[in-house]
């Protein structure tokens, strides 16, 4: 024990040699603790930033001039310009023009310039102008540019420009009309943000934008204010302006946008039923059809994508892109039969939810054939072509149709 004790010694009175070189600006060239105050500069230790400092347990230190290692903790009062290494934690209340690097977590309530890189979280309090990675959480209030990777989750309070990596959540909170961000979210179940924004949220979940979206959101299911640009998912939902939302989805909901029922006669299918949903720029469409063949009643059920091309308050152009598939059976399929339809359509409203339309149509009819004399379910007015493959017949033509709309 007492060889311990002056082992001790000897190094307090080695760094207060090593710190006395040097006292100008309250800078010293290094200093050594075993446990704050027990250390080279004793009790006064925040009163001066080190060169070199090395802090066996905690250390509390006016701020680092260049390196700093500490087997658990260091914790400095000012600026630190350089790095600190911290076995379980560095805690700063300055500007940190660097890198922490912490085996539990990082706190900085400063500027940070530079990265923060720890087990479990980093923390910085004002804004931060570098790199954010952690086992689990990294936490900004301030403003954030470049990059955030958390395992669970990345949150940003102020204006963030970069990337936000998390396996669970990003969220970027900034208040609404401020800055707009330039941030790109990409996480494993959420992504969330309550500013305006430039860029792309990407998570095979969720992604919510709180106000105005210019670029992409693609999940499962997205939901914006404002989105000037396009979402790609199984629900998409867009509460304002609809007029540069491109929404490519299953069931698209755009308020002020595609609400339409079409009721539509055809040279091959005699009765449709046509429900319209999404945007001008980009709906989808679910089809559902009735004729006869032989005395054979013949059901249809299709899905499609289609567009408007506005020419003024009454007139537009519809541009459809569809397939359907033939059944004998309601709400059954039996067969290899599908007709795949491009339709072009010029629709004139007559009130504010009522219009009509008419156009043609080029038409490609697959039929499978069994090889043994069975006949497709339908059969065209006349064909352009027919082409005969190795798993049935193809025909091709030129038809029409003409219909009545409701809008909602």
């Amino acid at each position: 024990m007492k060889k311990k004790n002056l082992l001790l010694i000897l190094l307090v009175l080695i760094g207060g040699y090593i710190v006395a070189q040097n006292d100008s600006c309250n800078t010293r060239i290094g200093q050594i603790t075993f446990n704050y105050p027990l250390g080279s500069n004793g009790f006064n230790s925040y009163n001066y930033s080190n060169n070199f400092s090395l802090n066996l347990l905690v250390g509390l230190n006016g701020g680092v001039e260049g390196v700093e290692f500490g087997g658990l903790g260091n914790i400095n009062n000012g600026d630190v310009n350089g790095a600190q290494f911290g076995g379980l934690f560095n805690i700063n209340k300055g500007t940190v023009n660097g890198a922490q690097l912490g085996g539990t977590f990082n706190m900085n309530t400063g500027n940070t310039f530079g990265g923060q890189f720890s087990g479990l979280a980093n923390i910085n309090a004002a804004d931060m102008d570098g790199i954010q990675v952690a086992g689990l959480l990294n936490v900004n209030k301030g403003s954030i540019k470049h990059v955030q990777i958390a395992g669970l989750m990345n949150s940003n309070y102020g204006n963030a420009s970069g990337v936000q990596i998390a396996g669970i959540i990003n969220s970027n909170l900034n208040k609404p009309n401020k800055q707009n961000s330039q941030l790109v979210q990409i996480s494993g179940i959420m992504n969330e943000n309550a500013a305006s924004m430039t860029g792309a949220q990407i998570s095979p979940v969720l992604n919510i934008a709180a106000d105005t979206l210019i670029g992409v959101q693609i999940g499962l299911i997205n939901i914006g204010t404002y989105i000037e640009g396009s979402q790609i998912g199984l629900i998409n939902i867009c509460t304002n302006d609809s007029s540069k939302v491109a929404p490519l989805g299953l069931l698209n909901f755009v308020t002020g946008g595609v609400w339409e029922l079409e009721l539509a006669a055809e040279d091959l299918i005699y009765s449709n039923l046509n429900l319209k949903l999404g945007a001008k720029k980009l709906y989808t469409i679910f089809k559902i059809g009735y004729s006869v063949n032989n005395n054979q009643s013949v059901f249809s059920y299709g899905f499609g994508l289609g567009r408007y091309f506005e020419l003024n308050d009454k007139n537009r152009i519809s541009l459809d892109l569809s397939t359907s598939n033939f059944s004998d059976i309601f709400l059954m399929t039996s067969r290899f039969d599908f007709l795949n339809k491009l339709d072009l359509a010029y629709k004139r409203s007559i009130s504010n939810n009522f219009s009509v339309f008419v156009g043609p149509s080029f038409n490609l009819y697959l039929t499978e054939d069994f090889g043994q004399g069975e006949k497709p379910l339908l059969k065209p007015l006349y064909t352009i072509s027919k082409t005969d493959f190795n798993r049935g017949t193809m025909y091709s033509w030129v038809g029409a149709k003409a219909g009545i709309s409701f809008n909602f």
